[in-house]
């Protein structure tokens, strides 16, 4: 089941399709389980492409691929557009999501397994992994500037993260504006959740691009993107983003409590149920029990009715005798004899 997605915008040229297939060999042999993995790569559409697509099809069996071939529009500028035309193709079931450039290599084994097992404490499915650094809010990375600077070139997202953003950024520094976030997130509401996982040194870029401080990269392209991520815009807006993170870490932690609760509510609810309905049984049983102890009780009453009633006939028949025959020692012998009757009764 697919859970990692990379989005691979892939920009071919002299030597380019060589990386390429350097990417794919690597990532088909350092990965514990293909079937973990999807990879959604953009082609530009004024470039030749059929090389890259032969190298597809070598891997299609292995790996699930897909692609698309777009306009190149302002080609690094355009990033960030050209990442949300990839998430749009992403597998239902993907769970985090990466972006990448065919100047990686994959350094060793096992990429997916610790990526997959590294969020698993993430029941809100809230997070950053971060393959490559990690710098510490409390003592490297303490302003915005730094922010925007010391960063990951390729965080892995969550999807809850990238769908509550809306986007990956508002420039082709897409890396700058997720630590931007990170850092509001951190520094204004004690949140933080990136997930370090740098220490496997999992992959290295290897190009021939010079990044140098003095270089055209740094001083037009990057320049360009740092002073958009440090414009007054840009920094409202990621603290908003940030805010809006944050929000939706607590409504997930409140539902949960509220769910808990109604559990509680519901066993409570059972418990009631179940003693009402026993206490109604115990009624029943003690009303059976007093029904059959009223009948005792009138049957020795209808007993002790019968003898008062017979003493009382053989008393007036022994008056009646007595009258003709006069003998008392019968009469003593005949109240002593029920007399015994009445106490042993009573």
């Amino acid at each position: 089941m697919t859970i990692i997605s990379i989005l691979l915008p892939c920009r071919l040229g002299p030597n380019r399709t060589s990386q390429f297939r350097r990417y794919m060999e690597s990532l088909s042999k350092t990965c514990d389980d293909l079937k973990n993995i999807e990879l959604l790569i953009k082609f530009d559409d004024d470039q030749d492409i059929k090389e890259a697509l032969e190298i597809i099809d070598e891997n299609k069996s292995i790996i699930d691929i897909k692609y698309i071939v777009t306009p190149r529009g302002k080609g690094y500028q355009d990033l960030p557009n050209f990442y949300l035309d990839l998430f749009f193709k992403l597998n239902p079931n993907c769970k985090i999501i990466t972006v990448h450039s065919i100047d990686l290599f994959f350094n060793k084994r096992g990429f997916d397994t610790v990526l997959i097992d590294s969020v698993k404490n993430y029941e809100d499915g809230i997070f950053v992994v971060h393959p490559c650094i990690t710098p510490s809010f409390k003592s490297k990375v303490t302003t915005i500037n730094d922010a925007v600077q010391w960063v990951d070139g390729f965080p892995a997202w969550s999807r809850k993260w990238l769908e509550i953003q809306g986007r990956f950024g508002h420039n082709a520094l897409t890396d700058g504006w997720t630590q931007l976030t990170e850092f509001f997130l951190f520094n204004e509401f004690g949140i933080d959740r990136r997930i370090d996982i740098s220490h496997h040194n999992f992959f290295s870029e290897i190009d021939n691009v010079d990044r140098s401080v003095k270089s055209q990269y740094w001083q037009v392209k990057r320049r360009e993107a740092i002073e958009h991520h440090l414009s007054k815009t840009n920094i409202d807006l990621a603290r908003q983003n940030a805010k809006n993170i944050m929000l939706n870490i607590l409504n997930y932690e409140c539902l949960k409590k509220g769910q808990q609760n109604n559990e509680r509510i519901t066993v409570y609810h059972q418990y009631l149920i179940k003693s009402a309905l026993n206490a109604y049984d115990d009624a029943l049983i003690n009303e059976q029990k007093l029904h059959l102890e009223h009948q005792k009780l009138s049957s020795v009453i209808a007993q002790k009715d019968q003898i008062i009633l017979d003493y009382q006939n053989v008393i007036n028949n022994y008056n009646n005798y007595r009258k003709k025959r006069g003998l008392k020692k019968i009469l003593s012998k005949i109240k002593k004899s029920f007399r015994k009757k009445i106490d042993k009764f009573l």
